[in-house]
């Protein structure tokens, strides 16, 4: 009667440890799919302040032309990045000119304005993506008849860090 007793206790004890184990188990495979859930969503939060940053960023007066809405392409060639690297709340700025469509060259005091590429990093991550607006690149070029407003098309892009 003593055994049989025991084997009882023992059974409810295994039973009580494997219980525990089991709920444990599925506890932690809940978080692992409401960890993921939690970086898809911060990854969809940075893309979207991105996408907010890059429509209103290039109005700020380090980057934009007398006119609005364009983005002054002089200003851009002289923007010293380390000493906007705490301004602006960004891992990088791109700036590409997109049309007239040109070979993909950085842009440099040499080559300006045979370029079409501007980039500027701020902060150095391992994973980075970005998220831009169209805008227009403006630029001041000397003619025969004076001096000359001439304006291509291009995309402005903020980089955010992904999680």
């Amino acid at each position: 009667m003593k055994t049989k007793a025991q084997m009882k206790m023992q059974q409810t004890a295994f039973m009580l440890i494997f219980l525990t184990i089991f709920f444990v188990m599925v506890g932690l495979i809940f978080m692992a799919f409401w960890n993921n859930s939690l970086k898809k969503g911060v990854n969809l939060l940075e893309e979207n302040r991105a996408v907010i940053l890059s429509k209103n960023l290039y109005q700020s007066a380090e980057f934009s032309c007398q006119d609005a809405y364009c983005v002054d392409t002089d200003k851009i060639l002289f923007l010293n990045s380390t000493k906007y690297k705490n301004l602006f709340p960004v891992e990088y700025i791109k700036v590409y000119k997109i049309y007239p469509a040109e070979s993909e060259k950085v842009c440099n005091i040499a080559n300006y304005p045979d370029c079409n590429y501007y980039e500027f990093n701020f902060k150095n991550t391992n994973e980075i993506a970005g998220q831009g607006s169209f805008v227009a690149l403006c630029r001041i070029e000397k003619t025969e008849f004076g001096f000359e407003k001439k304006c291509d098309l291009g995309k402005f892009i903020v980089g955010y860090e992904v999680k």
